[in-house]
Protein backbone atom coordinates (compact mmCIF):
# COMPACT_ATOMS: atom_id res chain seq x y z
CA UNK A 1 0.00 0.00 0.00
CA UNK A 2 1.07 3.58 -0.65
CA UNK A 3 1.71 6.09 2.10
CA UNK A 4 -1.64 7.87 1.66
CA UNK A 5 -3.53 4.57 1.76
CA UNK A 6 -1.76 3.57 4.98
CA UNK A 7 -2.60 6.93 6.53
CA UNK A 8 -6.27 6.51 5.55
CA UNK A 9 -6.36 3.02 7.06
CA UNK A 10 -4.76 4.28 10.27
CA UNK A 11 -7.22 7.18 10.50
CA UNK A 12 -10.16 4.83 10.01
CA UNK A 13 -8.86 2.44 12.70
CA UNK A 14 -8.12 5.20 15.20
CA UNK A 15 -11.54 6.83 14.78
CA UNK A 16 -13.15 3.42 15.25
CA UNK A 17 -11.14 2.83 18.44
CA UNK A 18 -11.94 6.31 19.77
CA UNK A 19 -15.66 5.72 19.32
CA UNK A 20 -15.40 2.46 21.28
CA UNK A 21 -13.88 4.00 24.44
CA UNK A 22 -15.55 6.09 27.13
CA UNK A 23 -12.40 7.19 28.96
CA UNK A 24 -11.01 10.58 27.81
CA UNK A 25 -7.44 9.72 28.85
CA UNK A 26 -7.66 6.39 27.04
CA UNK A 27 -8.74 8.32 23.96
CA UNK A 28 -5.49 10.27 24.02
CA UNK A 29 -3.50 7.04 24.36
CA UNK A 30 -5.17 5.82 21.18
CA UNK A 31 -4.42 9.12 19.48
CA UNK A 32 -0.76 8.96 20.53
CA UNK A 33 -0.41 5.47 19.08
CA UNK A 34 -1.97 6.57 15.81
CA UNK A 35 0.20 9.67 15.41
CA UNK A 36 3.50 7.97 16.27
CA UNK A 37 2.60 5.01 14.05
CA UNK A 38 1.77 7.19 11.04
CA UNK A 39 3.80 10.40 11.13
CA UNK A 40 7.55 10.94 11.48
CA UNK A 41 7.95 12.71 14.83
CA UNK A 42 10.80 12.20 17.30
CA UNK A 43 8.68 13.15 20.32
CA UNK A 44 5.07 13.74 21.27
CA UNK A 45 3.18 15.18 24.22
CA UNK A 46 -0.61 15.47 24.41
CA UNK A 47 -2.59 17.62 26.84
CA UNK A 48 -6.27 17.18 27.65
CA UNK A 49 -8.48 20.24 28.21
CA UNK A 50 -11.26 20.11 30.79
CA UNK A 51 -13.20 23.33 30.26
CA UNK A 52 -15.87 22.46 32.80
CA UNK A 53 -13.24 22.30 35.57
CA UNK A 54 -11.00 24.95 33.98
CA UNK A 55 -7.73 23.05 33.68
CA UNK A 56 -5.34 21.46 31.18
CA UNK A 57 -3.42 18.27 31.99
CA UNK A 58 -0.56 16.58 30.14
CA UNK A 59 -1.76 12.99 29.69
CA UNK A 60 0.75 11.48 27.26
CA UNK A 61 4.47 12.06 26.63
CA UNK A 62 6.92 10.09 24.48
CA UNK A 63 9.79 9.73 25.09
CA UNK A 64 10.33 10.70 28.72
CA UNK A 65 13.16 13.24 29.10
CA UNK A 66 15.22 12.82 32.31
CA UNK A 67 16.67 16.33 31.86
CA UNK A 68 13.29 18.06 31.99
CA UNK A 69 11.23 15.51 33.89
CA UNK A 70 8.22 13.50 32.78
CA UNK A 71 5.38 16.01 32.30
CA UNK A 72 2.57 13.44 32.45
CA UNK A 73 0.21 14.52 35.20
CA UNK A 74 1.28 18.17 35.08
CA UNK A 75 -1.89 20.22 35.43
CA UNK A 76 -2.32 23.92 34.68
CA UNK A 77 -5.16 26.33 35.22
CA UNK A 78 -6.39 27.42 31.79
CA UNK A 79 -5.61 31.03 32.71
CA UNK A 80 -1.91 30.24 33.36
CA UNK A 81 0.73 31.85 31.08
CA UNK A 82 2.07 28.39 30.08
CA UNK A 83 2.40 27.78 26.31
CA UNK A 84 0.02 24.77 26.39
CA UNK A 85 -2.65 26.97 27.98
CA UNK A 86 -2.07 29.77 25.50
CA UNK A 87 -2.69 27.40 22.58
CA UNK A 88 -5.74 25.98 24.38
CA UNK A 89 -7.18 29.51 24.73
CA UNK A 90 -6.41 30.79 21.23
CA UNK A 91 -6.84 27.60 19.20
CA UNK A 92 -3.80 28.63 17.13
CA UNK A 93 -0.69 26.61 16.29
CA UNK A 94 2.56 27.96 17.77
CA UNK A 95 6.00 27.26 16.26
CA UNK A 96 8.84 28.46 18.51
CA UNK A 97 12.57 28.51 17.83
CA UNK A 98 14.58 28.30 21.06
CA UNK A 99 13.36 29.82 24.31
CA UNK A 100 9.99 31.43 24.95
CA UNK A 101 8.74 33.19 28.13
CA UNK A 102 5.73 30.84 28.17
CA UNK A 103 7.90 27.79 28.92
CA UNK A 104 7.56 26.62 32.54
CA UNK A 105 8.87 23.77 34.67
CA UNK A 106 7.20 22.06 37.61
CA UNK A 107 8.74 22.66 41.03
CA UNK A 108 7.85 20.74 44.20
CA UNK A 109 8.55 23.00 47.19
CA UNK A 110 9.97 21.73 50.51
CA UNK A 111 6.50 21.88 52.05
CA UNK A 112 5.06 19.75 49.23
CA UNK A 113 3.40 22.57 47.34
CA UNK A 114 3.63 22.36 43.55
CA UNK A 115 4.50 25.55 41.67
CA UNK A 116 5.59 26.36 38.12
CA UNK A 117 8.65 28.45 37.30
CA UNK A 118 9.67 30.04 34.01
CA UNK A 119 12.42 28.05 32.33
CA UNK A 120 15.92 29.51 31.92
CA UNK A 121 16.61 31.52 28.72
CA UNK A 122 18.96 28.81 27.41
CA UNK A 123 16.17 26.23 27.38
CA UNK A 124 15.53 24.60 23.99
CA UNK A 125 18.51 26.32 22.34
CA UNK A 126 18.95 25.16 18.74
CA UNK A 127 15.56 23.42 18.88
CA UNK A 128 12.12 24.19 17.48
CA UNK A 129 8.94 23.36 19.39
CA UNK A 130 5.52 22.93 17.80
CA UNK A 131 2.22 23.24 19.69
CA UNK A 132 -0.87 22.24 17.72
CA UNK A 133 -4.48 22.51 18.96
CA UNK A 134 -6.83 19.57 18.54
CA UNK A 135 -10.01 21.35 17.54
CA UNK A 136 -13.69 20.46 17.74
CA UNK A 137 -15.26 23.22 15.69
CA UNK A 138 -13.47 26.39 16.75
CA UNK A 139 -12.67 25.23 20.30
CA UNK A 140 -9.59 23.27 21.38
CA UNK A 141 -10.24 19.98 23.18
CA UNK A 142 -6.55 19.11 23.44
CA UNK A 143 -3.05 20.28 22.53
CA UNK A 144 -0.36 18.25 20.79
CA UNK A 145 3.33 19.16 21.15
CA UNK A 146 6.46 17.94 19.42
CA UNK A 147 9.98 19.19 18.76
CA UNK A 148 12.90 19.01 16.37
CA UNK A 149 16.26 20.51 15.51
CA UNK A 150 15.75 23.92 13.92
CA UNK A 151 17.24 22.52 10.69
CA UNK A 152 14.38 19.99 10.53
CA UNK A 153 11.66 22.63 10.86
CA UNK A 154 10.45 22.48 7.19
CA UNK A 155 10.02 18.69 7.36
CA UNK A 156 8.12 18.75 10.68
CA UNK A 157 5.86 21.54 9.42
CA UNK A 158 5.02 19.37 6.41
CA UNK A 159 4.20 16.46 8.75
CA UNK A 160 1.93 18.73 10.82
CA UNK A 161 0.21 19.87 7.63
CA UNK A 162 -0.40 16.24 6.65
CA UNK A 163 -1.65 15.56 10.17
CA UNK A 164 -4.27 18.35 10.11
CA UNK A 165 -7.21 16.35 8.65
CA UNK A 166 -6.42 13.55 11.11
CA UNK A 167 -6.50 15.95 14.08
CA UNK A 168 -9.70 17.65 12.90
CA UNK A 169 -11.45 14.28 12.65
CA UNK A 170 -10.08 13.23 16.03
CA UNK A 171 -11.27 16.50 17.60
CA UNK A 172 -14.77 15.99 16.22
CA UNK A 173 -14.76 12.42 17.53
CA UNK A 174 -13.63 13.58 21.00
CA UNK A 175 -16.51 16.05 21.02
CA UNK A 176 -19.05 13.38 20.09
CA UNK A 177 -17.78 10.91 22.68
CA UNK A 178 -17.64 13.63 25.38
CA UNK A 179 -21.26 14.57 24.66
CA UNK A 180 -22.28 10.91 24.89
CA UNK A 181 -20.46 10.61 28.23
CA UNK A 182 -22.15 13.77 29.55
CA UNK A 183 -25.57 12.42 28.56
CA UNK A 184 -24.84 9.09 30.22
CA UNK A 185 -23.65 10.86 33.39
CA UNK A 186 -26.81 13.01 33.45
CA UNK A 187 -29.00 9.93 32.93
CA UNK A 188 -27.22 8.05 35.74
CA UNK A 189 -27.66 10.99 38.10
CA UNK A 190 -31.35 11.23 37.18
CA UNK A 191 -31.82 7.49 37.79
CA UNK A 192 -30.02 7.74 41.15
CA UNK A 193 -32.18 10.68 42.18
CA UNK A 194 -35.30 8.73 41.18
CA UNK A 195 -34.19 5.70 43.22
CA UNK A 196 -33.50 7.88 46.29
CA UNK A 197 -36.91 9.52 46.03
CA UNK A 198 -38.61 6.11 45.81
CA UNK A 199 -36.57 4.80 48.76
CA UNK A 200 -37.59 7.78 50.93
CA UNK A 201 -41.29 7.39 50.28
Amino acid sequence: LGRRAREFQMLHQIIHDLLQTRDPKRMFTILERGILGTFHLRSLAIAFIDRREGFLEVVRSQPSNPATGDPVGWRYDLSDPEIFCDVARTGRTEVIDGWDPRYHERIVEADGRVTFRQRDPGYNEGQTAYFVPILAGDQAVGVLATGSLQADRPFILSEIERMSPFLHQAGATFSIVSEMMERQRAEQLAELSQELQETNR
